[in-house]
């Protein structure tokens, strides 16, 4: 459990502050939300889906930890050697 946030931001946070603040990618946190990597919280009664930034922080631990989420249903798969682009 993080006592401290290093980042600042709230406990619950927007898939928009997840792109700006965390992972700076819209195309990585949609593979992460498809993989289950990361779960809107139920419904807040809010017409924006929430995350906890926790959870966020751990999604982002997996990357530096060498850990990728699969592509997506709707992207070609990559050609031999060609670069993953996030």
């Amino acid at each position: 459990m993080m006592v401290a946030d290093p980042m600042g931001l709230p406990p619950l946070i927007t898939r928009e502050e997840i792109i700006k603040h965390v992972l700076r990618s819209p195309k990585l946190v949609q593979r992460m939300q498809h993989a289950g990597w990361l779960n809107p919280l139920p419904d807040l009664g809010t017409k924006e889906s929430y995350f906890a930034r926790d959870e966020a922080y751990r999604a982002f631990d997996r990357l530096l930890k060498g850990e990728r989420p699969p592509r997506l249903p709707s992207e070609p798969p990559l050609k031999s050697g060609e670069p993953e682009i996030e």
